[in-house]
């Protein structure tokens, strides 16, 4: 199952190709709303034994216990990549999107590099930092060079946890790699 809400189930393939159906029961309100998060409608099929709940999310929310804010940022990393990447198939089967953005990646990591090591060498001669811009293209440098590094960490990291099934998703949706938020 990969999608459902109050009117229809939606079933999908390995390729995630959806088939979905009207779901035909009365919801009813749960007793105690512990199951969705950040004020969302808890709804089951039936009270006494429930097999389907859904969370009717308030605005901004989304996810099967509306868990997750979407609001403010727009597209992250995690958003772009997660529905484009194949679970358990290997790299060579992926798309052409991850297979282009992985080489997109590379580049970029790899001319980031080169440019802020060239600076940091350049810069870190004292005659350079005489002048105050010398300093601060020396810190931007040094930051450039950490901002790249850590995407294709990010980027990579997502991939492998994504593709690979033994790798706990939990860990991932949770959101850790958000911390980092100037990479969003």
């Amino acid at each position: 199952m990969c999608f459902f809400d109050e009117f229809y189930i939606c079933l999908c393939s390995l390729k995630r190709y959806p088939s979905c159906f009207k779901l035909k029961h009365i919801p009813k309100q749960c007793r105690n709303n512990l199951y969705c998060q950040n004020g969302a409608e808890c709804w089951l099929d039936d009270i006494k034994c429930p097999t389907v709940t859904i969370c009717v999310c308030t605005d901004c929310f989304f996810g099967d216990r509306c868990q997750f804010y979407a609001k403010g940022i727009g597209l992250t990393l995690d958003d772009i990549l997660r529905y484009e990447i194949k679970p358990n198939a290997a790299f060579n089967s992926q798309t052409n999107f991850i297979k282009w953005n992985s080489a997109f990646t590379m580049l970029i990591l790899v001319v980031g590099w080169i440019n802020s090591v060239l600076s940091i060498v350049t810069f870190r001669n004292k005659i350079s930092r005489e002048v105050g811009c010398g300093i601060y293209i020396l810190a931007s440098s040094i930051t450039s060079f950490c901002t790249v590094t850590i995407f294709a960490f990010k980027f990579w990291f997502l991939v492998v946890t994504l593709i690979d099934p033994l790798i706990n998703r939990s860990f991932v949706r949770s959101g850790w790699l958000q911390s980092i938020g100037f990479l969003n």
